[in-house]
């Protein structure tokens, strides 16, 4: 059984990390002498529109609180984004408010860098009143983060094609794969239609991982539990595979579509029906207008509603304790109401908070109150027992089903039977 070292891990990405933070700031140890603390603050969502206005407002009303402290808020590529804080960490200069794709924190607790909260939260109501979701950073019933946004997947459709078709919205899997092949159109003849039914992402990333994911847990599969594969070969899991395969191979969506392009298509009212998170809505806010009053949102069509959690904020166990509590009064401000507030109207996601959500955000977005349904319900798409592998384990996922999904469309069966294999050589259990 290969497993590969630690050291070698954390070589690879110090050398492709200091190579994603040259063009960052410099991290910098406070000296209390200077009499200004400054807590440095990277995110892949400082430039990213909506989310950039919710945290320069909460930067702005948390250095209002604190006169001597100054918040270094600084984008960082997405891309390169985790491989740079695991540097930083290693170099023991982590960045006081950290700030994660939630996917990943199983990774970063387990070596240790993060600074339990259980004795802060315990003087707060936040786990009372806080998205089901939050368990997931939690380790030996520590938890290790605040969750900032966990979601559902939802399903987005285009109304007038459902009533130029004369057929009703899909409310199980049935009638969706039915959806699908009706309102697919090929209207030239040509082979390529012009209008799809469907609209699925092809390109080997994590969102290829999410939407293939979507349709195993949707329709009641799994990847793993607790870090056994059997679920992987199970005849749930290859119907769930079957049926994501069967619409590429009936060309009821594109091929090859990034997942950008796929709710460009969506929005331009190509597709009639897409699966995808909160954060469409805000596309869908700059559609044509004739286009934007078709656009609706409704469950996912299938027994369970897929989701995960999203992101979240983090205290490294190494700065100074002065630091420890002012990100932590950092937190605990984004997590007040009138913040959760900003969030749902800056973001157009449903906050974690339970209490925030009221009839005069629900008002002012009309989607949110759908999307609040589908992150109550969710059910978590990581790899049960691999989410420390999270990387290495999507990666045979993403190759495996993407030779199922493009011609000559490998066999499910087989294909789920290497791919436990592998996993199983690989990463061990």
């Amino acid at each position: 059984m290969k497993k590969k070292s630690l050291s070698l891990i954390l070589c690879a990405t110090l050398v492709f990390g200091l190579a994603a933070c040259g063009s960052t700031k410099k991290e910098k140890k406070n000296d209390s002498s200077s009499g200004e603390i400054v807590l440095e603050f990277p995110s892949w969502q400082a430039t990213e529109p909506g989310f950039q206005e919710f945290w320069e407002e909460a930067v702005a009303e948390f250095e209002k609180r604190n006169e001597n402290v100054k918040i270094n808020l600084y984008q960082v590529p997405f891309d390169s984004y985790v491989d740079t804080l695991t540097t930083l960490y290693a170099a023991d200069t982590p960045p006081q408010i950290t700030h994660i794709p939630s996917r990943y924190f199983a990774q970063f607790s387990d070596m240790g860098w993060f600074e339990p909260l259980n004795d802060r939260l315990k003087q707060t109501d936040i786990i009372e009143n806080w998205s089901n979701l939050q368990d997931g950073l939690q380790v030996d019933g520590k938890y290790y983060g605040v969750l900032l946004l966990g979601n559902g997947y939802s399903m987005y459709y285009n109304k007038a094609m459902f009533d130029e078709a004369g057929i009703d919205v899909p409310t199980d899997v049935n009638s969706f794969m039915e959806a699908a092949k009706t309102l697919t159109k090929d209207e030239n003849g040509d082979g390529d239609p012009e209008i799809y039914g469907f609209g699925a992402c092809q390109v080997t990333d994590t969102n290829f991982y999410n939407e293939a994911t979507s349709f195993v847990v949707g329709l009641g599969g799994k990847w793993s539990e607790n870090g056994n594969l059997t679920p992987m070969t199970s005849d749930t899991t290859k119907e769930a595979l079957k049926l994501y395969q069967s619409l590429f191979m009936n060309n009821y969506t594109p091929t090859g579509l990034s997942v950008e392009q796929k709710r460009q298509y969506f929005v331009e009212g190509k597709m009639a029906m897409i699966f995808d998170g909160p954060w469409v809505a805000s596309l869908i806010n700059d559609a044509a207008e004739e286009v934007k009053e078709n656009l609706l949102v409704t469950t996912i069509p299938f027994e369970s509603v897929p989701g995960s959690m999203s992101n979240s904020l983090h205290i490294p166990a190494t700065i100074s304790d002065k630091e420890k509590e002012l990100v932590w009064e950092f937190i605990q401000m984004v997590t007040e109401n009138d913040f959760q507030k900003l969030y749902m109207e800056k973001v157009g996601s449903p906050s974690p908070s339970k209490t925030a959500i009221d009839d005069e955000v629900l008002e002012e977005n009309p989607f949110l109150g759908q999307f609040v349904k589908d992150a109550e319900k969710a059910q978590e798409i990581l790899p049960s027992g691999y989410e420390k592998d999270y990387g290495e384990f999507t990666q045979y996922i993403i190759d495996g089903v993407m030779t199922m999904v493009t011609d000559p469309y490998a066999d499910v069966a087989t294909t789920l039977d290497d791919m436990k294999t592998k996993i199983t050589n690989e990463l061990g259990k």
